[in-house]
């Protein structure tokens, strides 16, 4: 049998959707050793129904589960690094599988594995540089040029730089909906230099919109002001990869919103 070609994307995707069936909420799942996730458990899943591989009980020893099996452990080391996952057991007192082979959700974790408008930002830069650029064209070249910038700092472990260039992309989205909502850009460039400019350029712009959509697009905005704000401002933080990547995380989210809403966010209000 060939070896089966997947990426470290491919292998978090199936992950989470193995994840999102197989996680009740409240505990281990049985037979997961104590953990949310048993590599041993989702490997033998994984051959008899992705791999077509007979179950003869010794299933996740097979060659070809063997070599599939790297790019799981690096799907899972990622989902680990994002603050989603650890590598321990769900609660003390779990019964203990070999080192690299049972992971558990964090709190993070939890929350995001319920959000069914979560978004995953890639591993590869260059596959989260394509998901920007379908909306760049819509969202304009301060968009661009920002997200791109905060793609290159992330992928280069400037984690503070990263958080500042998301919060400034998500201004540029603001910006661009609120001109074409008002149809002069010069008019929304003063309300927005002006005292609670964005306040007030926010306000504009949800003028109108009904839920829920309302209330996602100003929990989008305002949670990617904070990143702005802090990251930018001077706050005596250290960010990390986690942070830098929830962040790009709501930035990806924002644009994907805004691309779907687009005639309704820049409507003019009767």
């Amino acid at each position: 049998m060939a070896p089966m070609q997947l990426t470290v994307d491919d292998a978090i995707g199936i992950l989470v959707e193995y994840l999102t069936r197989n996680y009740g909420g409240t505990s281990a799942g049985i037979g997961n050793y104590g953990y949310d996730l048993s590599l041993l458990q989702f490997l033998a899943k994984f051959a008899v129904e992705r791999m077509n591989i007979p179950n003869n009980g010794y299933i996740a020893d097979d060659p070809a589960v063997q070599a599939v099996s790297p790019v799981f452990l690096d799907a899972v080391w990622t989902l680990c690094r994002r603050g989603l996952m650890r590598p321990s057991v769900a609660r003390r007192g779990g019964q203990g599988l070999p080192t690299g082979e049972g992971y558990s959700l964090t709190a993070a974790g939890r929350a995001w594995l319920a959000d069914t408008d979560r978004a995953m930002v890639p591993s590869d830069p260059s596959r989260f540089g394509t998901m920007i650029e379908k909306y760049a064209d819509l969202l304009g070249d301060a968009f661009r040029r920002r997200a791109h910038e905060a793609i290159k700092c992330h992928e280069t472990g400037t984690y503070l730089a990263a958080c500042a260039m998301a919060g400034a992309a998500a201004e540029g989205v603001l910006l661009e909906v609120a001109t074409a909502k008002v149809g002069n850009r010069e008019r929304v460039l003063r309300m927005y230099l002006a005292k609670s400019g964005r306040r007030e350029v926010t306000n504009l712009v949800l003028a109108g919109i009904s839920e829920p959509l309302a209330s996602q697009m100003k929990m989008l905005l305002d949670l990617l002001g904070y990143w702005r704000d802090n990251a930018a401002h001077g706050a005596d933080h250290v960010y990390t990869e986690v942070e830098a990547h929830d962040a790009l995380s709501r930035l990806l989210r924002l644009a994907m919103r805004v691309g779907e809403s687009w005639s309704v966010l820049t409507r003019t209000p009767s």
